[in-house]
């Protein structure tokens, strides 16, 4: 192999470890031991809101940017198909992003308003963030890598909302560049919290999941593991801001495996990377987690010395060097849309007015007992928390 991946071919080759053919430890989420008086009973409905546009979609899901008929704001809804999260390799996956999500407004990360579901369906009601995600704003620059300082910057949001997961005893397991979203002034964001795990302040996980290119060396050796994964991923995606590749690559999943376990990541001169940064890619990329660097040592590198944590948890004016993408909508923009109400009949709307068994999707009553808890609105219930309120 001549070198490194370049961002585009090591896009190509990102897969979910649980699609890769390999074993997937039993790994569903409950919600019952969630206390739901910290929720108001279920109030929004589809009939609330008023559709605008298509935004996104996913293996098992779709996103549409939609917007409340009385207060105007703005929302992401991600619809599921019931059937398709039953019959996949994790059913248990979007219940535990709820069971993650609930509760306080938390910085950094895109946080739940509501959610409900009809007979074939899940909704998320979700933060819209108009910037679009990490990997597609990234190669806005030449050669797929940020200034430093911008990546310097974005490191310190990225930790914050890390660090805020840890102290909320949550794994996420899944950092990478598509999951991390960009709002109007170009501040980042945490999503996709589907392979997260709630595992206590010290708790330590087993299930066989992320990104091959992420994924950090022990889920790959042991039968636990702990947040220190999430470090490791934080560190090869520090190493790809700053260079436009990924630190370990193969044409094949096994191939990247390998070089997770046994090669050691190079900054190539070129890059013009700091020996600060290059330090700290060190000591993230280590690959015993006892010696990794973690949590406040992060925070304490000198990379970050002088570094203003609160204004960047604040988000304060606009990210640096940010280049807004030409079709981004934002909320000001937004406001030109003419909205429609979703449609009965439309591809993420059930029609109710069908028996249950005639409706596409339908899925079986037993199989509905996965999805038990689901609705509830979280809108106007709590505060929102900051780093180290948890």
């Amino acid at each position: 192999m001549s070198g490194p991946l370049k961002r585009e071919e090591a896009r190509d080759g990102i897969q979910d470890i649980d699609s890769a053919g390999l074993p997937i430890e039993e790994d569903f989420v409950q919600v019952d031991n969630y206390d739901s008086g910290l929720c108001r009973a279920e109030s929004a409905t589809l009939s609330d809101f008023e559709y605008l546009k298509d935004i996104g979609s996913g293996a098992h899901a779709t996103v549409h940017l939609v917007r409340h008929y009385k207060d105007r704001k703005l929302y992401a809804m991600k619809v599921l198909e019931k059937k398709e999260v039953v019959n996949s390799v994790r059913p248990g996956d979007a219940m535990r992003e709820l069971n993650i999500l609930k509760g306080a407004q938390r910085p950094l990360l895109v946080n739940l308003h509501f959610t409900f579901q009809t007979e074939t369906k899940l909704f998320f009601f979700l933060d819209y963030l108009p910037g679009g995600n990490l990997f597609t704003y990234t190669a806005l620059w030449e050669g797929g890598r940020l200034p430093e300082a911008t990546a310097r910057y974005y490191g310190a949001q990225m930790y914050l909302a890390l660090q805020s997961l840890h102290d909320a005893g949550v794994i996420h397991r899944d950092l990478k560049p598509e999951n991390v979203l960009l709002d109007e002034n170009g501040h980042v964001h945490l999503a996709d919290f589907g392979l997260s795990r709630r595992v206590g302040r010290h708790g330590r996980s087993g299930s066989f999941v992320g990104t091959p290119f992420y994924v950090a060396p022990e889920i790959l050796t042991t039968r636990e593991y702990g947040a220190a994964v999430d470090w490791w991923s934080y560190g090869v995606l520090l190493f790809n801001l700053l260079t436009g590749e990924v630190p370990f690559y193969g044409k094949e999943t096994e191939q990247i495996f390998e070089a997770v376990l046994k090669r050691q990541p190079v900054v190539r001169p070129r890059y013009g990377v700091s020996s600060k940064a290059k330090d700290l890619l060190g000591r993230l990329l280590e690959k015993n987690e006892k010696k990794r660097i973690t949590g406040l040592g992060i925070r304490k590198h000198p990379w970050y010395k002088g570094m203003d944590w609160r204004a960047v948890e604040r988000c304060e004016g606009h990210a640096p060097d940010w280049k807004a993408p030409v079709d981004m909508i934002s909320a000001e923009t937004a406001a030109e849309l003419v909205g429609m109400p979703v449609p009965e009949k439309d591809a993420f709307n059930d029609d109710q007015r069908t028996s249950p068994r005639a409706v596409p999707g339908h899925i079986a009553d037993e199989d509905q007992k996965l999805f038990e808890g689901f609705s509830f609105d979280n809108t106007g219930v709590l505060p929102q928390v900051k780093n180290g309120d948890w």
